[in-house]
């Protein structure tokens, strides 16, 4: 389930994605999750609610496409074998 899209929802063309991301955190806390760390600069939360943690991203991709956060081929440290 790591990874797995949830849910996603389209944005009107022209929406303000702070606004959006503002909006999408209150709506989280008014459901009872607890907001942990975030970053507006990127547009994404993480929430949990016992024992359950979700990430929430707002952003004007398509949410089906694949993201890559590491493109760097090769181990990712020294000690590593990945």
């Amino acid at each position: 389930m790591y990874g797995a899209l949830l849910e996603a929802r389209p944005l009107p063309p022209g929406t303000d994605l702070k606004r959006a991301f503002v909006a999408a955190m209150l709506a989280w806390i008014d459901a009872g999750w607890q907001l942990s760390e975030f970053s507006s600069r990127t547009g994404v939360f993480f929430c949990t609610r016992g024992v359950e943690r979700r990430m929430v991203n707002i952003t004007p991709t398509n949410p089906g496409a694949a993201h890559v956060y590491d493109a760097t081929p090769g181990p990712r440290c020294a000690s590593c074998e990945d």
